[in-house]
C-alpha cells in the first residue's frame, strides 16, 4: 500500500473506495459482537477512526472526512490542536490522580471559571466538580436543590436535553428516548420554552402580550396550577442537540 500524507497534510476529502472500506467494516461487526447496542454514531457514519488533525478525520481504510463537529459537544476544539496536547502531556507528566486535593492546574481553572461571572456573583458561587458527563453534573445539581430546598418537584423545558442518567431522561423533552424506561423521576414538570421566532403555542410575537416566561411565573404564584413551588428549575440557555 503507498504510504499516504500525513493527516496534517489534508485540506479536502480523499475517499479511497467504498465507504465502509474492508477494514472498517470487520471492526465494526467486531464492535457490535463485542459492545452493548449504546452506540450511536457508528450506526450513521459507519467508519472506524485511525487518526484526526484539526477538521480532518481518516479512517482505518485510509478515506479522509471533514469532521463538522470538529470534535465533540463542548469538546468542539478541533483534533490534536498542539497547544491542547502540549498542556496535557505536560500535566500527564506532573500528576493525573488527585481526588479532590488542590493543584496549581485545578486553582487556575477555578479562576477562569469565576472570572466569567458577573461580579456581584462571583463571590457567592462555588464550583462543584462532578463526573466527565454533564448527566453527572444535572444529577448533582438536583440534589442539591433537593436538599437545600427540602421541595422535590422540578421544572423543565421541552424540547431541552439533560443527559442519558435516569434523572437526565426524566428532565429531558424527547419522548423517544424516554420511552423504553418507563416510570421516570417523578415531580418533573415540562413547560414552553420561550423562543419567540418560532412561538411553542402558535402566537405572533409582534402582537402578542403573553409569554412563556410570564405564564411560568403565573402558574408558580397560582394556587389552582396543579404545580407546587418547585425545588429548581433547570434549562438550556440555548437548546441544542446533547445538551451542548
Amino acid at each position: 500500500m503507498t504510504a499516504q500524507p500525513a493527516i496534517r497534510e489534508f485540506t479536502a476529502p480523499y475517499i479511497t473506495g467504498p465507504v465502509p472500506g474492508a477494514r472498517s467494516t470487520e471492526m465494526l461487526a467486531r464492535q457490535q459482537q463485542r459492545e452493548s447496542g449504546a452506540r450511536t454514531y457508528p450506526r450513521h457514519l459507519p467508519i472506524a477512526i485511525d487518526e484526526a488533525h484539526g477538521s480532518f478525520i481518516r479512517d482505518v481504510d485510509g478515506n479522509v472526512f471533514i469532521d463538522f463537529l470538529a470534535g465533540a459537544g463542548v469538546l468542539s476544539l478541533g483534533h490534536n490542536h498542539p497547544e491542547l496536547i502540549g498542556v496535557a502531556a505536560e500535566q500527564l507528566g506532573k500528576f493525573t490522580h488527585r481526588l479532590d486535593f488542590p493543584t496549581a492546574a485545578k486553582d487556575a481553572f477555578s479562576d477562569a471559571q469565576l472570572s466569567m461571572l458577573p461580579a456581584p456573583m462571583r463571590e457567592k458561587m462555588k464550583i462543584h466538580f462532578c463526573g466527565p458527563t454533564g448527566a453527572n453534573a444535572v444529577d448533582a445539581a438536583i440534589k442539591l436543590c433537593k436538599t437545600a430546598t427540602g421541595r422535590g418537584d422540578i421544572i423543565s423545558f421541552q424540547g431541552g436535553f439533560h443527559g442519558s442518567s435516569a434523572a437526565g431522561m426524566a428532565l429531558t423533552g424527547l419522548v423517544a428516548q424516554k420511552a423504553p424506561v418507563p416510570n421516570g423521576i417523578p415531580g418533573v414538570h415540562f413547560f414552553p420554552y420561550s423562543y419567540c421566532s418560532r412561538c411553542p403555542v402558535g402566537l405572533n410575537p409582534a402582537s402578542s402580550a403573553t409569554n412563556c416566561v410570564a405564564f411560568l411565573e403565573n402558574s408558580l404564584r397560582d394556587d389552582l396550577s396543579g404545580v407546587a413551588l418547585p425545588a429548581a428549575v433547570i434549562l438550556e440557555m440555548i437548546q441544542g442537540e446533547g445538551g451542548v
